[in-house]
């Protein structure tokens, strides 16, 4: 009996690796039916990659690629945060990111919104928060309550609401230092000392932390980043 059950274990073949064949372990064939995550690397094999992802890599790449030539305006490794953030973190509203560069003084036209389907670039005026410098400049950045300052970092949008200054855009805020954003009620909204004419004076006026825009743009850009938007308030400092 013990001399048949021996005759039929060596009957079996050899691993294709044993028998000389050069073949490297498919951890694929050998994944519990229950396991959802990743194929664990295997040492000395090559890791299972999804092509899926790779173009998805290769797309952003190469938009951010575009933009940074195209668009030098625009701080190249703000753009590389956004798409990062991208990449893994889909949101509900993969059409459109924004960029506002606080390192610009705020009678330039620092808030970027970006197509993601062809790169193409809109900029508008927006004001940043009297805690962060009552002047042209933002000068220092803060997420504490009753700091009136612009918070840096990334945030995806809310809901849509009818506020004191009319249509506004929730905003939350993803990192350690925006992330008292709702709590601080910081939202998008117009405002009046945002347009043209008063930056003609040299600077606009100031929120209490809120990216604030001007009432003649501020519909066409809710309706780019609501639903779930990615927009990113930046300083290189």
């Amino acid at each position: 009996m013990h001399g048949l059950l021996l005759s039929s274990l060596l009957a079996l073949p050899a691993p294709a690796s044993a028998a000389g064949a050069g073949a490297e372990f498919d951890a694929r064939l050998f994944r519990p039916a229950s396991f959802s995550g990743a194929v664990p690397s295997i040492s000395g094999g090559e890791a299972v990659r999804s092509p899926r992802s790779d173009a998805a890599n290769t797309r952003w790449g190469a938009l951010a690629e575009e933009l940074t030539q195209k668009h030098p305006e625009i701080p190249a490794a703000a753009v590389r945060k956004v798409f990062a953030y991208l990449q893994d973190n889909p949101v509900p509203n993969m059409r459109y990111a924004g960029i506002i560069d606080m390192g610009k003084p705020s009678n330039e036209k620092r808030f970027y919104i970006i197509s993601l389907a062809d790169g193409g670039v809109e900029s508008f005026l927006v004001a940043h928060g009297s805690g962060s410098g009552g002047g042209a400049e933002a000068e220092r950045f803060s997420d504490k309550p009753r700091s009136h300052a612009t918070s840096l970092g990334i945030y995806v949008t809310g809901e849509e609401y009818e506020g004191k200054h009319g249509r506004s855009l929730k905003l939350e805020g993803k990192e350690s230092s925006n992330d008292n954003a709702e709590s601080r009620s910081v939202v998008m909204h117009g405002a009046d000392y945002v347009s043209d004419e008063v930056a003609s004076s040299g600077e606009l006026g100031n929120s209490w932390g809120c990216p604030a825009v001007d009432h003649k743009y501020r519909d066409r850009i809710i309706d780019r980043l609501g639903g779930g938007g990615v927009l990113l308030i930046y300083s290189a400092g």
